[in-house]
């Protein structure tokens, strides 16, 4: 865990027919929203071992800014749309698996002729999608001794969705219904489906893939809420002159929102579970005012049960809500354990009030697993859970402790800002953020 010191089948029906394949497509930027708290990750500063001295105490205050998300890396780590790519919706498209509803194309081809079955109907539809979230965070540490700090963080986490379908679709159901009228006034079946290929306009696009599965449609959002909070130790392992390590270790307290059920964009404030972790530390001094700095971390999170809406099978990725569906279950789920690897430079300019570091982070994350009673698809709610990801950051300091020590600064601060952007990984977003801590010691 970050450290608390330094530094579907979507469309199962549509009247008479379905269209399952079409429905994979359209909702398969929802499976990657899951994987958006890993947002909220990011932004740490390039740690460093050190602790502070016996009977400090630090506060610290920190915000850190992301820049709107619309693209992720995905699961084969190429640059993508949050919405997924845009797709066009045709008869071929829809009639395809589905015997019903290439009948009725089939039936107009002999009743008009010249493919007019064919061009029933042709939509594009657009998937947006955007993400920006903000992180207001306190931590307090204290030197319990020479050997030991101990502190607790919290954060506040606010993100913002921007959400929307847009369909342009060229219908030419309602002429073709009038065309052949006295074809088929027999065809009660026949005339039942041409109204609902006439109806498909973008509300209906929404209803089918979300309000009659009991979800709400993709629209703009904003959710606040405390995120989970750390406590830990920190103890010092070895000292010398060219070099010092350092270890801490820390519980994760899931203080934080869970994802909404009925909102597949919302995933709640942060990863609302228990974990522990161990994060090691060690910095090396090549002279006064350079040193060299590598941290690796390891967290494990226990098994623990949520309510979640489970696939009926590998060709559903959006379960229905609806209760007479029975697919919204209590889980068991397990977390995949995740190591974070970082390497940074520090540079600490004469009288050390200013300072510049630059870092490079990789994170890596096991999928989850999850299990539960019944027939249900289990698996599919590990898709898009497994992440690597690469980092680099890039920042400042001011500190004025040097200047306090001399009686030159009334207080004993530091101040720094730093910029993190994600550079290369899967299942992951392609995000950037800004930073600033400001610690204040007594």
């Amino acid at each position: 865990m970050p450290p608390v010191c330094y530094t579907c089948q979507i469309l199962p029906r549509l009247g008479v027919f379905g269209v399952s394949d079409m429905g994979r497509i359209l909702v398969r930027f929802f499976l990657f929203i899951t994987a958006l708290a890993t947002l909220a990750e990011q932004g740490q500063t390039a740690e460093e071992a050190r602790l502070l001295p016996a009977g400090i105490n630090r506060i610290r205050l920190v915000g850190v800014n992301a820049r709107t998300v619309t693209r992720k890396l995905n699961d084969d780590g190429n640059l993508s749309s949050l919405g997924g790519a845009n797709q066009t919706v045709d008869m071929a498209t829809m009639a395809a698996g589905n015997p019903r509803l290439n009948e009725l194309r089939k039936t107009v081809n002999n009743l008009l002729g010249s493919g007019q079955g064919d061009n029933l109907y042709t939509g594009n539809l657009y998937q947006d999608i955007s993400i920006q979230q903000q992180i207001m965070g306190t931590a307090y540490e204290y030197g319990l001794s020479e050997n030991w700090n101990i502190g607790v963080r919290l954060r506040f986490v606010r993100q913002t969705v921007r959400s929307g379908l847009k369909l342009e679709a060229v219908n030419n159901a309602p002429a073709i219904q009038s065309a052949i009228a006295a074809n088929s006034a027999g065809n009660a079946e026949l005339n039942a489906a041409l109204a609902q290929v006439a109806a498909l306009d973008a509300q209906a696009w929404e209803n089918i893939i979300f309000r009659d599965k009991g979800y709400d449609a993709p629209s703009e959002f904003t959710t606040s809420n405390l995120g989970y909070t750390e406590v830990g130790a920190k103890y010092k392992i070895l000292e010398g002159d060219w070099h010092y390590s350092s270890i801490l270790m820390g519980v994760r307290v899931p203080t934080g929102k869970d994802p909404s059920l009925k909102n597949p964009l919302d995933t709640g404030t942060g990863a609302n579970y228990w974990g522990i972790g161990a994060q090691l530390f060690q910095d090396f001094y090549v002279s006064r005012a350079l040193s060299l700095g590598a941290a690796a971390k390891y967290e494990y999170y226990p098994t623990h049960t949520k309510t979640l809406a489970v696939p009926k099978d590998a060709n559903e990725t959006l379960p229905s809500l609806l209760p007479e569906a029975g697919q919204v279950q209590q889980v068991k789920r397990k977390v995949g354990g995740q190591l974070d690897a970082e390497v940074s430079t520090t540079y600490e300019f004469d009288g050390d009030f200013v300072s510049l570091w630059a870092a490079y982070q990789y994170k890596k994350k096991a999928g989850d697993r999850f299990s539960g009673t019944g027939n249900l698809y289990y698996e599919g709610l590990s898709r898009g859970t497994r992440i690597e990801a690469f980092f680099g950051e890039v920042g400042v300091g001011l500190s004025t402790i040097s200047l306090y020590r001399k009686k030159k600064f009334a207080v004993p601060m530091a101040v720094s800002l730093l910029y993190n952007t994600t550079l290369a990984g899967s299942n992951t977003p392609a995000a950037s953020s800004a930073r600033v801590d400001m610690k204040f010691y007594f």
